[in-house]
């Protein structure tokens, strides 16, 4: 049974929460997001990861655009070097 550490995050599917940790991540010393699994490791039935879901992820943690990430100020740290856990 893995666990939850100070480098490693599970999450059960792709939404701004993921991108939050991905920054903090970032503005810290790295880590690791783990996708289509529960809070004990495992991995969820029924998660599929394709070739377009990677892409659509990849787009959305690059476009400032995001409303719910203008509402907060996840856009502005992103793109200024600044992590919103911090």
């Amino acid at each position: 049974m893995a666990k939850e550490t100070q480098h490693t995050e599970f999450k059960p599917n792709f939404n701004e929460d993921v991108i939050e940790t991905l920054v903090a991540f970032a503005n810290a010393k790295g880590g690791q997001v783990l996708v289509g699994v529960d809070d004990t490791g495992n991995p969820l039935k029924n998660f599929t990861i394709g070739k377009e879901s990677v892409q659509k992820w990849i787009n959305e943690i690059k476009t400032p655009n995001n409303q719910d990430r203008k509402r907060n100020g996840l856009d502005r740290a992103l793109w200024h070097g600044h992590s919103p856990c911090a």
